[in-house]
């Protein structure tokens, strides 16, 4: 699987809501379809994106410095 666009936006959704479920909440989107996207996406990069808890999802340290392992690509750019 190759990473398009609307794979970051997925991520960046989830990471600003803080919550799979919470990010789900927006029109014709599911959680069990956001939940399986990411992990789709995890191991296409190799590893997790967050860190999951009963609290929500935290983005986890690998890519919270600004880029997406195993890619050349930085967020924000």
């Amino acid at each position: 699987m190759d990473l398009e666009v609307r794979h970051f936006r997925l991520v960046e959704a989830i990471a600003q809501a803080g919550s799979i479920t919470k990010a789900a909440s927006a029109p014709g989107v599911s959680q069990p379809f956001l939940t399986a996207q990411l992990q789709r996406i995890e191991r296409r990069v190799g590893g997790p994106l967050f860190r999951r808890d009963r609290t929500g999802s935290q983005p986890d340290r690998v890519w919270r410095h600004g880029r997406w392992p195993g890619t050349r690509c930085a967020l924000g750019t």
